[in-house]
């Protein structure tokens, strides 16, 4: 987690741990305050100490010497808001994810691409950083990070679509080393491969994915990795990049994802394998 002044501020030292706790719930928060009994039960993992009222008043304290006296409001009786003028990063990319999406289902590519980058961009790392493994935090962190790596999906789809196959190869490579478990991701890498001329490869990929699901959940890859494994072994013309790849129009994500990491569904835009046609609509309808 990072704080900072402005948009282009310097990162604000917060302190100790306890302190960017209380920071990080208060940010997540800031559309209404918090009372002094959720922050402790937050705080301290539903064993608050008997002091916890007085403890943190002393983080406040604290925390308006780093951040200014404006930054958090106490309202009586109802305990504490922290104002944040700028926003916060996350509720910024939902809004850029929202904008793309939207001119994605307008066919309007370039401006998709341009604003998912751009929500993309706002990660600097972990949501949460080291506060994510704190009761409060998890559900959170589980929830941006995978809309972290669904924007990183839609951006991979739309390059495949301009033919960016090669440059794609190595960073899809670590996507799938990170999410084993995301058939997307996999059939992404091996569209790539194929397109870059590397059949093996791309045919080893879904080898790879395969053991990973049998000795993971005990399952084979879905209908439409399949699907693709058999039109890499026949060759399929409908497999190789032309600059006339057809415009993404699903509005929702269909693409099988073994494993959720977030049990709600979040709005998604446009979740298709662009340019493999009738040999691949398994891939956005499984």
């Amino acid at each position: 987690m990072q704080a900072t002044k402005d948009l282009a501020g310097a990162p604000i030292d917060l302190g100790r741990r306890r302190h960017r706790e209380l920071v990080a719930i208060l940010a997540l928060r800031h559309h209404r305050p918090v009372s002094i009994d959720e922050l402790a039960e937050l705080l301290w993992e539903g064993s608050p100490p008997a002091a916890a009222g007085a403890t943190i008043a002393g983080y406040v304290s604290l925390i308006r010497k780093a951040l200014g006296d404006d930054a958090l409001t106490t309202s009586f009786g109802a305990g504490y808001r922290l104002n944040l003028p700028a926003g916060l990063d996350l509720d910024t990319a939902e809004r850029l994810d929202a904008d793309a999406g939207r001119a994605a289902s307008r066919s309007n590519q370039p401006e998709a691409l341009r604003t998912w980058q751009r929500a993309l961009e706002l990660w600097r790392g972990p949501v949460l950083g080291d506060l994510a493994v704190c009761q409060w935090a998890t559900p959170t962190a589980v929830r941006y990070e995978e809309l972290r790596v669904r924007i990183a999906e839609q951006i991979i789809e739309l390059r495949l679509g301009l033919g960016h196959h090669h440059h794609l190869v190595a960073e899809l490579e670590q996507l799938v080393a990170d999410h084993p478990l995301r058939e997307r991701l996999w059939g992404q890498l091996m569209v790539a491969l194929y397109r870059a001329d590397r059949q093996g490869e791309a045919l080893r990929a879904y080898g790879r994915v395969s053991a990973h699901l049998a000795e993971l959940l005990g399952i084979s890859p879905g209908a439409g990795l399949r699907d693709l494994e058999g039109s890499i072994l026949r060759q399929s013309a409908e497999l190789r990049w032309t600059n006339h790849e057809p415009a993404l129009t699903h509005a929702h994500d269909t693409v099988r994802d073994t494993v959720r990491v977030d049990s709600r569904e979040p709005d998604s835009h446009t979740n298709t394998f662009v340019g493999r046609h009738t040999a691949l609509a398994r891939l956005d309808n499984s």
